[in-house]
């Protein structure tokens, strides 16, 4: 995997909160011994600062190797975990737990990036932002198609073909030609409003 260092990724939308629940749960699956991955809005501001989510996802491989306890965290679920000291919410998902298909959950772990917090020195995996694309579209919620349109807006645009050959079905497809049109739409009002 590739490293990447980075002095405060979390510039823009993300707050303080979210870094710090960041920072301890890294630090709490390091110490678990659990390889995860950050995927979901998080991890797109690694990459486009101006993204703003309010809860942090990770994945990993195996049910089983979801922590029973995390310091400092309340399990809500066996896959949640609130963060005791500012109510950020932790959610780790799998394979068995997360609706998208195999082949694009696997390309998420696969292909993360290592970053490397100077500020704490410890390391996080993040998904690279055409697996989040790819998940977000798998799932195309209306959360998803949000976080899919502000990529868009920001210049990522992934062929189509790519998307099918990580495994995105083809049904999804044609959830993104959709989307990229009501972008095309906005875009023109926006610009016939002179915004």
């Amino acid at each position: 995997m590739k490293k990447r260092r980075f002095l405060n990724p979390f510039q823009g939308g993300v707050s303080a909160e979210l870094i710090d629940s960041l920072r301890k749960a890294v630090v709490e699956l390091d110490k678990a011994g659990v390889p995860s991955v950050l995927i979901g809005g998080l991890s797109l501001t690694f990459y486009f600062p101006q993204c703003s989510t309010d809860d942090i996802d990770f994945a990993m491989d195996l049910e089983h190797e979801i922590p029973d306890k995390m310091d400092g965290f309340k399990k809500i679920t066996n896959h949640m975990f609130e963060d005791r000291k500012n109510g950020v919410i932790v959610d780790i998902v799998t394979p068995n737990h997360i609706n998208i298909p195999e082949p694009v959950f696997n390309f998420a772990l696969e292909t993360a990036m290592s970053h490397v917090d100077v500020a704490s020195g410890s390391t996080v995996q993040v998904a690279i932002p055409l697996a989040v694309f790819a998940i977000k579209l798998s799932r195309a919620r209306v959360k998803d198609q949000a976080h899919l349109m502000w990529m868009m807006r920001a210049g990522f645009k992934p062929q189509e073909q790519d998307l099918l050959n990580i495994g995105v079905p083809e049904n999804k497809i044609e959830v993104y030609r959709y989307l990229q049109a009501e972008l095309v739409k906005e875009l023109a009002e926006e610009k016939k409003m002179g915004w």
